[in-house]
């Protein structure tokens, strides 16, 4: 029941947010803010339906699945109160998916608990496992010094309104493996820090804050600066993690957010988290879902099937440009995942089909998880989660190094594990 009411309360903020701030100043992007009595009954109806459905454990899994859905799927539920979807079958594509992937999710719960009764058991010592952390550490280090200092420059601003002229600087030059490594940073060395501060290596730890910080001057994304403010405040307060803290912290940033509009009417919170994390990413869905209504879905051809020589219309111009030429009149990426995924590759079917592959590689990683401290997992499954909402599937993969992510915790070492 105190769950409930906080859930209740977290949608009431973030309504408030939508209509008083988001529809307010971003009108022009498409959202839009009409009450009726039946949307806002439709939108609660949902809302049960999503949170009844949800039953989560303590894997690493279960945290990103929560993070979903305090991030992406209890503000859809806001916009749907709002009227914010012209297309009323949209909604129900959406709530479909969701009711898919729920469900399903319990085959994951039910194996994991029989994971736990064994120990994990590892193909290397501890040592070789430390070693190979440190490789992975210095390659990526070595990758940013090197795009940094060769084929970009380092270029810091505390001004995030300027990130986007800043990210201009990044050329085509970087070669590709090294530019899939450097976008890989942004989950990955957190993931090393935070093992690095576990064990007590506080030099370590400073020298990958260090790193990640170049990583930002060089690729000039918010996401990056906030996921290094997130840990230093993590470490700090050292909190441990739950599922009722995680929604608590949900509403504190809403709080948060609305007390700072009426102190100075800034609104950083708002506009660079809650309006770009929560809002946006549920806006663009819907724009996926309306492009390739009419147009037909692209089925990885501009993918990882351009790598067999698959062709495709958007082999030239790129599926988020020609979103973000489309919706908002200009040449920018409108990067986006989950539903916009589907609908961008493969159509309807994948309502069903995509579901199932996010809980594989949710099975993966709870496979390659096991064992290791909560306290390292939760930032880089807020990461994993963010990706998953803001990039398709393929992109978070093999671009934004969440394989990579596998590896590093496969090998990562643990205390209670048995060597062989």
């Amino acid at each position: 029941m105190k769950i409930s009411f906080l859930v209740f309360c977290y949608k009431s903020l973030l309504d408030w947010i939508y209509i008083k701030w988001i529809c307010v100043r971003y009108a022009f992007y498409g959202f839009s803010g009409q009450i009726s009595i039946d949307s806002y009954i439709e939108s609660i109806v949902f809302l049960l339906v999503g949170t009844l459905l949800l039953k989560l454990n303590n894997r690493a899994s279960s945290i990103i699945l929560n993070f979903i859905y305090l991030i992406y799927f209890i503000p859809f539920t806001s916009m749907v109160a709002f009227n914010a979807f012209d297309d009323y079958m949209y909604k129900y594509y959406y709530l479909s998916y969701w009711i898919i992937l729920v469900p399903l999710y319990k085959i994951i719960n039910i194996e994991n608990i029989r994971a736990n009764n064994s120990k994990n058991i590892l193909l290397i010592t501890k040592d070789a496992g430390k070693y190979i952390l440190y490789f992975i550490a210095i390659v990526l280090s070595i990758i940013i010094l090197y795009v940094g200092l060769v084929c970009t420059g380092f270029n810091f601003s505390v001004n995030l309104y300027d990130v986007y002229n800043n990210r201009k600087i990044v050329t085509n030059d970087i070669p590709l493996i090294a530019n899939y490594l450097l976008s890989a940073t942004k989950l990955n060395l957190p993931i090393i820090l935070l093992y690095f501060y576990s064990s007590k290596k506080y030099f370590w730890t400073s020298v990958i804050f260090i790193f990640s910080l170049l990583s930002y001057a060089i690729l000039s994304l918010k996401a990056i600066a906030f996921i290094a403010i997130l840990t230093i405040v993590y470490l700090i307060l050292k909190v441990s993690y739950s599922h009722l803290r995680a929604l608590i912290s949900s509403i504190l940033l809403c709080l948060l957010g609305i007390l700072e509009f009426f102190v100075d009417q800034s609104g950083y919170i708002i506009e660079f988290v809650i309006r770009r994390l929560f809002f946006l990413t549920n806006l663009l869905s819907y724009q996926y879902y309306d492009y390739f209504t009419s147009h037909e879905p692209d089925y990885f051809r501009s993918s990882f099937l351009r790598w067999f020589g698959v062709e495709s219309e958007f082999s030239d111009v790129r599926i988020v440009n020609v979103i973000g030429q489309t919706y908002y009149g200009r040449d920018m990426p409108a990067n986006n995942g989950l539903l916009a995924d589907v609908f961008a590759n493969m159509g309807l079917i994948g309502i069903i089909v995509m579901p199932i592959i996010i809980l594989i590689i949710l099975y993966l990683i709870d496979k390659c998880t096991l064992n290791i401290s909560k306290f390292i997992l939760v930032i880089p499954c807020l990461i994993i989660a963010s990706l998953f909402i803001d990039t398709f599937l393929t992109v978070a993969l093999l671009t934004h190094g969440i394989i990579i992510a596998l590896f590093i915790f496969y090998f990562m070492p643990r205390t209670n594990c048995k060597e062989e």
